[in-house]
């Protein structure tokens, strides 16, 4: 999975240790697709759930409020499905983030 969410662009900063999720770095694809909520929100048309790096930011007490979060552009990718079903993802992934 980490070698085709890199074929579409999506970078892991560190390859998953014994977890089923896979941090990526969506920085280096075109806008929207490039912060967390977009690349979720053209996922999602394609039937597709990611779960945008920004809600795994803890801010406690607010204290970042001026600034947005570091998290921005990432996003978290779950290999824990099926192979099957995984490739239906990275295919409707590779869709979406290369416009073929």
């Amino acid at each position: 999975m980490i070698a085709r969410l890199e074929r579409i662009g999506v970078r892991a900063d560190r390859a998953p240790d014994g977890t089923f999720y896979v941090w990526g770095n969506l920085a280096s694809l075109p806008p929207p697709l490039n912060d967390g909520m977009g690349f979720f929100r053209a996922a999602l048309a394609k039937k597709v759930i990611t779960v945008p790096g920004e809600f795994f930011d803890v801010n406690p007490g607010k204290r970042r409020n001026a600034r947005g979060s570091r998290f921005r552009s990432y996003t978290r990718f779950s290999f824990g499905p099926t192979p099957e079903v995984l490739e239906v993802g990275c295919r409707a992934s590779r869709v979406g983030a290369r416009g073929q």
